[in-house]
């Protein structure tokens, strides 16, 4: 089992190491067994999280120490 946090940090590391939304939606949105709604919802992450990058916001939506996140 896996938590949308932990999916979440792994978009986050895929961002900072450079990868590409399309990359990062094979490797990881994509091979995950889970709803269309959630592939959906961890791809609108993953475009919002290259949007913050490439506007030097880089920083996440929501961090694992903040007891809001999901």
């Amino acid at each position: 089992m896996f938590s949308t946090a932990s999916i979440r940090q792994e978009i986050d590391a895929a961002v900072g190491d450079g990868a590409t939304l399309e990359e990062i939606e094979d490797m990881i949105v994509s091979s995950l067994d889970v709803s269309e709604e959630l592939q959906a919802a961890l791809w609108l992450y993953a475009w919002g999280a290259l949007e913050r990058a490439q506007s030097g916001l880089g920083r996440p939506v929501a961090h694992p120490s903040d007891p809001r996140h999901i």
